[in-house]
């Protein structure tokens, strides 16, 4: 976490930090979301620095790049990244209780959101979509999951509703709500809870498969793209599932045929075709993994949640006793070092020579993760 810790330089303001020193070395915008959750056990102070550098270089429409850097340069000025500010920021206030970096946040993140509907509905129904790219070796570097099969089919500029970015938009939304309500910012909390009343109605009316009791994205012509992957666990995230619909896709983590393999929980379902080790199309990332922690702690299956935490920190641990590193992703059975694995190398061509090392977001989650599991007896780590 200190190696991938900056200073302020040019034109970002303050401290800021970046994934890994190579290949990514820039600033990047969920990154530093995920960042805050370890850096808040060393400095509230710190973690708050840590959004404030993204928030800005906000444009002043409200777009935020997926990658920042003090000298301006090989910055996409098209492509954003999964929202995550506003969640961030009020689990930062919950130890700081700073009034006036929650309503820094409020308002940047708010005007970011109008530009996300704005921008990512370009059929007008409602439900946002990626910007899909041509490179078939990251497809969809917006969602994050640049190298997912979810994307084999999906054509440049196609529109698609996601799962994922829709999740991630009204779980900000229910945060820029409560927000509101904490800054007593007189009617907008009503605004912002009929919004995600309204795009709830429309993920589950959209994007939910009755037939095989699971959420997933969905071409204009309204087929599903019936691959498997853990973003189709964010509507527990996003508090969108009712109960029934809950229960039917915990089936489905907890199935060890699935996704609750040693390590869990991996990018592609086991059973699908398309599942290898190789990044999004198999590999273990602890970023989702916290994500659908959360979820599970929102509908109550405490017991679950703890034990993906478990599994998480054993299988994090092993392999940094063994190599000496965190690491960028990690192998689902929890056999291959993650030096190891292939990184975007199902098309016959290799990528980066190797998974990253002293990867920041997973040493984050990591302090995270020693830090929920402490909750019980009252202790911290750090």
């Amino acid at each position: 976490m200190k190696v991938n810790g900056e200073s302020a330089q040019g034109k970002i303001k303050s401290i800021w930090t970046t994934p890994d020193r190579w290949p990514h070395r820039d600033m990047w915008f969920w990154d530093s979301a995920f960042h805050t959750f370890g850096n808040r056990y060393i400095s509230g102070d710190l973690a708050e620095k840590t959004i404030t550098a993204v928030l800005d270089c906000q444009r002043e429409d409200g777009f935020i790049s997926i990658t920042m850097n003090p000298e301006k340069t090989r910055v996409y000025e098209h492509i954003t990244q999964p929202p995550l500010f506003a969640w961030a920021a009020l689990e930062l206030f919950k130890i700081t209780k700073n009034y006036d970096f929650l309503e820094f946040v409020y308002k940047k993140m708010s005007k970011y959101i109008e530009w996300l509907y704005k921008n990512r509905d370009n059929d007008s129904d409602g439900l946002l979509e990626w910007m899909i790219d041509e490179n078939s070796a990251s497809k969809c570097g917006e969602c994050g999951m640049d190298n997912s099969p979810r994307f084999d089919s999906v054509k440049p500029a196609e529109n698609v509703a996601v799962i994922d970015l829709n999740c991630f938009a009204i779980n900000e939304i229910r945060c820029l709500s409560k927000i509101s309500r904490i800054l007593k910012i007189n009617g907008d909390a009503s605004v912002w809870d009929k919004m995600a009343e309204e795009k709830t109605l429309l993920v589950n009316r959209h994007l939910w498969d009755e037939h095989d009791g699971f959420y997933y994205d969905r071409k204009q012509n309204g087929s599903f793209i019936r691959i498997k992957t853990p973003a189709s666990f964010l509507p527990l995230f996003a508090e969108i599932s009712d109960r029934v619909k809950a229960r039917r896709i915990i089936e489905k983590l907890i199935n060890p045929e699935m996704f609750w393999t040693e390590l869990p929980l991996p990018s592609v379902s086991k059973d699908e075709q398309t599942f290898c080790k190789d990044m999004w199309r198999g590999g273990t990332w602890l970023n989702y993994n916290f994500l659908v922690y959360n979820g599970l702690k929102k509908y109550g299956f405490e017991d679950t949640a703890k034990n993906l935490l478990i599994k998480t920190k054993k299988a994090v641990e092993k392999w940094y006793i063994e190599k000496g590193s965190i690491f960028e992703f990690y192998d689902p059975d929890n056999r291959i070092p993650p030096k190891e694995l292939p990184r975007k190398d199902w098309l016959g061509t290799r990528g980066w020579s190797r998974t990253i090392t002293d990867y920041h977001w997973s040493a984050a989650i990591y302090v995270a993760i020693i830090n929920e599991l402490k909750k019980n007896d009252g202790t911290t780590i750090f």
